[in-house]
């Protein structure tokens, strides 16, 4: 009996120091670490580096810094192959795609942003080229929203959607995607002085 329960409690102690395979941890040194979740099958994402993740075809996972919503996430993103990402907010995870979402597009075409599944803005004059790195800020702040890709303002508007804790990074079905220096930032503790009140630059069409 007791060896029975010595295997038993070995067993435990192996599988919690093993971690669960469908979450991790980035930046988990830095004061802001992330939680992530994977959403499609396993071996689809893989953590490369404490803030980096490789994403396979048709890979979903959600991040997220318990308890802020008021944040600019940024990403540096290079497309390995194949046509574009997409990166998901002011939604949740559990209930991801059904939830209300806005979603940036980010393909070789360009890029689109839907909110809840209608389109609000789009362009061919910014687009994804495989190989090539390219930063992407997502800004919530309130009702506003504000995407930059690289040097240019792809978004800037309000919207009604409620700021969750939650980013879903995508690739689409025949997408390898590599995703580094992962950083989200709480707005409301930043020196940043930014105003938003400035007139809307983006090229959208």
């Amino acid at each position: 009996m007791k060896s029975k329960i010595y295997m038993l409690l070995s067993l435990t102690i192996l599988i919690l120091s093993c971690g669960t395979p469908d979450r991790y941890v980035l930046n988990h040194r830095e004061k802001m670490s992330l939680n992530g979740i994977i959403m499609s099958p396993y071996g689809s994402v893989e953590k490369v580096a404490d803030n980096a993740l490789k994403l396979h075809p048709s890979a979903v996972t959600a991040m997220r810094y318990q308890g802020l919503t008021q944040m600019m996430a940024d990403y540096s993103v290079t497309i390995l192959n194949g046509t574009g990402i997409k990166i998901a907010f002011r939604t949740i995870s559990n209930t991801y795609p059904l939830a209300p979402s806005l979603v940036l597009a980010y393909t070789t075409d360009g890029y689109t942003v839907y909110e809840n599944g209608l389109i609000v803005a789009k362009s061919d004059t910014v687009r994804a080229v495989p190989n090539q790195p390219d930063r992407i800020r997502i800004r919530n702040q309130g009702r506003m929203v504000k995407i930059t890709i690289g040097c240019d303002l792809v978004y800037y508007a309000a919207t009604q959607l409620p700021a969750t804790e939650y980013m879903i990074l995508e690739t689409m079905e025949d997408t390898d995607a590599y995703f580094y220096g992962i950083e989200f930032a709480d707005i409301l503790e930043s020196d940043d002085q930014e105003i938003w009140g400035y007139e809307d630059q983006t090229s959208q069409k």
